[in-house]
Parts: structure tokens; C-alpha cells; sequence
């Protein structure tokens, strides 16, 4: 994790982490892949566009945004998980940024619950 990325608040590396998975779709990947690929890059796009409206960060309740949030990071990871190779370099780039990112997200969540 790079240190800009330590410092960065979480709604940005949710947008990474959407940017990361939406540029695989750009990328020749074979199924059953592509089918993780797509829905993972569905949720994290969601969880992105959730911020962007404002939520959770100005939710009247913030922990029950925060569990939204981790619940979908955790769907992305799980989806991640099932995916080992692409069959494409970029996209297994692609691919390792996303999982570190979905674990520096779930990170920094549990730091906010203590």
C-alpha cells in the first residue's frame, strides 16, 4: 500500500477500486472470470455511486452506512477471490490492485468501528 493511498479517505479508494474492475471489462477475459469481473465491478461501482450522492458520509445513521458498505466490500472480495487468472497481464493487474485495495478498505472500516 502506497502512502498516498494510507492517507487517502475511503470513498477515493472505492472509486479505485470501481475504476480498477471497470477497466477489466475493457479486457479480452475468458468466463467464468468475466462473470466475477462483472458483477464485482456492478457492486463496487454501486458502493462508489453511493458516496457520490452522499451517503454514507452524510447519513442521518452512519453505522448502518458503514455495515452497508463493508457488506457490499466484502460481496467484491468474495467475487475476487474466485477469480485466479485472466488470461490477460493487464487484467490480472487489474485484478491484484482491486484485492488490495478491497482489503485496505475493509481495514480502514474496521479501524472506524473501534
Amino acid at each position: 500500500m502506497t502512502a498516498d493511498r494510507n492517507r487517502a479517505p475511503i470513498r477515493e479508494l472505492v472509486a479505485d477500486l470501481s475504476d480498477h474492475l471497470e477497466s477489466t471489462a475493457e479486457l479480452p477475459v475468458e468466463r467464468p472470470e468475466s462473470a466475477y469481473l462483472g458483477e464485482a465491478e456492478a457492486v463496487a461501482s454501486d458502493v462508489a455511486s453511493l458516496w457520490l450522492a452522499g451517503h454514507p458520509s452524510r447519513a442521518g445513521d452512519a453505522d448502518v452506512s458503514l455495515t452497508v458498505v463493508r457488506s457490499r466490500i466484502e460481496h467484491v472480495e468474495e467475487l475476487l477471490s474466485s477469480v485466479e487468472s485472466t488470461e490477460s497481464d493487464a487484467a490480472n493487474e487489474h485484478v491484484a490492485a482491486a484485492k488490495e485495495l478491497t482489503e485496505e478498505i475493509l481495514a480502514r472500516l474496521d479501524d472506524r468501528s473501534d
